[in-house]
């Protein structure tokens, strides 16, 4: 969620708890560390789900429509080789190297991108 979004559900909170609103706290900000991000890839302004997925999952920005690579790999445009040097390392690799057990789970049906 964006600033606006959080003031937003806030102040609707408080009203609807019969104060303003905007002296109230949502429960995620009374946490002791907080977070900015900023979302896109390194080729598109607005990025898609693969490269958001990318950046969340390992930490590395990537390219448009390319999910688990760094900005060595264009789309339809790759190699094994190529595949080898851009791939990242993720969350999943390293729970994996500390023995933990991984997996994903999805509540919703998937869609995948069109």
């Amino acid at each position: 969620m964006g600033l606006p979004t959080i003031v937003a559900a806030r102040i609707f909170k408080g009203q609807l708890a019969g104060h303003p609103g905007e002296e109230g706290y949502l429960t995620f900000e009374k946490f002791p560390h907080v977070g900015l991000t900023k979302t896109y890839n390194v080729d598109r302004q607005v990025p898609d789900s693969a490269g958001t997925a990318t950046a969340l999952f390992s930490g590395v920005k990537g390219n448009y429509y390319t999910v688990g690579f760094d900005t060595h790999i264009k789309v339809n445009v790759c190699s094994p080789a190529a595949e080898e040097k851009a791939r990242v390392s993720s969350l999943l690799d390293w729970a994996i190297s500390a023995g933990k057990s991984t997996g994903i789970c999805i509540l919703n049906k998937y869609n995948p991108p069109v």
